[in-house]
């Protein structure tokens, strides 16, 4: 079970809104940075539209996502992703389970 452990972290970095003087008002936003141990789709359920996370070196997926307030999006694990089938982490998880 160790290996679920660490499999699944959300940085939430809060943007209020500022003033940019003659140029108006920037709009506040949320920018998370996500890392996943597994691959994960990114799901906007107003327009379907999907982002997968980027694949780095020792199985760590990430995916830097900026949302304006009352944005929606579904995050899930992509375990169709080729990224994770073969791969060293889905024999030991699917060895757990």
């Amino acid at each position: 079970l160790q290996e679920l452990a660490n499999v699944f972290t959300i940085e939430i970095q809060n943007n209020p809104g500022r003033n940019q003087g003659s140029k108006g008002t920037k709009a506040a936003f949320a920018s998370l940075r996500i890392a996943s141990r597994v691959p994960l789709l990114v799901k906007d359920p107003a327009t379907e539209a999907t982002m997968e996370t980027q694949s780095l070196l020792n199985d760590v997926h990430t995916l830097r996502l900026d949302m304006n307030p009352q944005e929606v999006r579904h995050i899930a694990c992509n375990l169709k992703s080729r990224h994770f089938k073969g791969s060293e982490l889905e024999e030991r998880l699917a060895a757990v389970v």
